[in-house]
């Protein structure tokens, strides 16, 4: 809250003081007023019975001897006295013995008294007196103590004011410009001291707050500069990020591959042509497609497994083969490789889809599993020969006319099935024949229980990655 009129404490503490001494003085005043006032008031109380009492004495002789000039007399010179306002003397049956007032005194206090001679009524006194007298006593006593107060109070303030700008006034302006070079910046120790314990407390209190200001400027110092640090690698890694979101953003677009980046729950967050292309579908349909309405239903459970253990942790991402079915009707295969990407705090932030379009691939390798399957029904025996005169390839014919199995035969070499063949003479055999395409040979093969058949063997060249093979069809003639 902010205050419009400002205040010193020097005056704050003069008036503190002022008001307190005031208020003490005042308090004093009134109650000596007041015992003064009540003394007043007994002594003109007193006074006014000593009048009484006189009259009482001085007239008991005139009133008994009807002597009126003694009365007149002693009434005039009682009446001169200020305090009397009127006499009135009577007899016992009523009669004026004497009776005098005074002009312009509205308040008075009525007394009475009696005169008696030896018991007997006499005579009646009625006499008004006026307090005038002690009220203005007391008047002047209180305005005497008034101008006591006044003259004590104006000492006072004049005094408090030469001890306070001495004993405080320095102090504080010590103070007040050692906060200024502490605003400055200067927060060098000040080893000044005061005979004032408050003072040097708080000067105490100012040097401690200079050197933790320092200290804290010194730390803000070092965090700003790391801040700074922090700031510029930020964004050295922010410009990175971004050159790898670009990089990241041209890959997935321009990709050779079908990719799709898709959310926790598999919903689609981005597709790119090639995927578009692969399943026969344009981005808006993909868009309202899920991957289990695109997948062939034989291959949706192992999908779920392994997407499964990777929501949950178990692994970072799997491949497996997949058949889709394309928009056409017709089944895609593919290799589909899935990755995770996930949060700073370890959830899954977003999934990583690729697929690599494997239809031909599968298709030759159906054709081939075909092709295979006719070599190894063949009705002639069929052996593949390598530079060395390994047998790298026979068929079932080839196993049941020399009575080995597979595993068997495949250790064996040319030289163990056609004793007739010359191990030494191998060598420049197969350089010979690697001038032809093919050839016709009669030979003798062995089998495992020792007899020997005739066969005819239709041998091919074949090379491949420079290295020639002999692919044999032997019949048993």
């Amino acid at each position: 809250m902010a205050y419009s009129y400002k205040r010193k404490i020097s005056r704050d503490l003069i008036l503190s003081l002022l008001c307190s001494v005031t208020a003490v003085l005042i308090f004093v005043t009134i109650i000596n007023y007041i015992i003064i006032s009540n003394n007043e008031k007994r002594i003109f109380s007193e006074k006014t019975n000593e009048y009484i009492e006189y009259l009482q004495e001085s007239l008991v002789q005139p009133i008994w001897s009807y002597d009126d000039i003694s009365i007149r007399y002693i009434c005039t010179s009682i009446l001169k006295n200020d305090a009397i306002v009127s006499l009135k003397i009577t007899n016992p049956l009523g009669e004026k013995l004497y009776e005098g007032h005074k002009q312009g005194n509205a308040e008075s206090i009525e007394r009475t008294g009696s005169v008696t001679r030896e018991g007997k009524l006499i005579g009646s006194i009625e006499m008004a007196v006026t307090p005038r007298s002690y009220q203005e006593m007391t008047r002047y006593l209180f305005w005497a103590s008034i101008l006591t107060i006044l003259a004590a109070l104006a000492v006072i303030v004049g005094v408090t004011h030469i001890i306070l700008k001495s004993f405080l006034g320095k102090p504080l302006q010590y103070l007040h410009a050692r906060i200024d070079r502490i605003a400055g910046g200067d927060y060098d120790y000040d080893p000044l001291t005061y005979k004032q314990v408050e003072i040097e407390s708080i000067l105490s209190k100012f040097n401690d707050m200079a050197i933790k200001i320092q200290a804290r400027e010194n730390s803000l110092s070092d965090l700003n500069a790391r801040l700074r640090e922090e700031i510029s690698e930020r964004e050295h890694s922010e410009q990175e990020l971004r050159v790898s979101e670009e990089r990241f953003r041209t890959y997935f677009e321009h990709s050779l591959l079908p990719m799709a980046i898709t959310s926790p729950k598999k919903g689609w967050i981005e597709i790119n042509d090639r995927l578009c292309e692969l399943l026969g579908y344009s981005r808006e349909e993909l868009e309202n497609m899920t991957w289990a309405q695109l997948t062939h239903p034989e291959d949706l459970e192992p999908d779920r497994r392994q997407f499964a253990r990777m929501l949950a942790g178990e692994i970072e991402g799997y491949s497996l083969e997949k058949r889709f079915v394309h928009g056409s009707g017709a089944v895609v295969s593919t290799i589909l490789s899935v990755g995770i990407v996930r949060k700073a705090d370890g959830s899954p932030y977003y999934i990583l889809a690729q697929l690599q379009d494997i239809t031909e691939r599968k298709q030759m390798e159906r054709a081939l599993l075909r092709t295979q399957f006719s070599v190894d029904q063949a009705q002639d025996a069929v052996y593949w020969v390598g530079p060395d005169g390994d047998l790298l390839y026979v068929n079932d014919t080839a196993c049941r006319a020399l009575g080995y199995s597979r595993e068997e035969l495949l250790a064996k070499t040319v030289f163990d099935i056609d004793p007739a063949l010359p191990r030494d003479t191998w060598r420049e055999h197969w350089n010979k024949t690697l001038g032809v395409d093919s050839y016709l040979i009669e030979t003798k093969h062995q089998a495992r229980d020792g007899h020997a058949f005739p066969v005819e063997i239709a041998i091919r060249v074949v090379r491949e990655d420079g290295i020639a093979y002999h692919s044999c069809f032997a019949r048993d003639i």
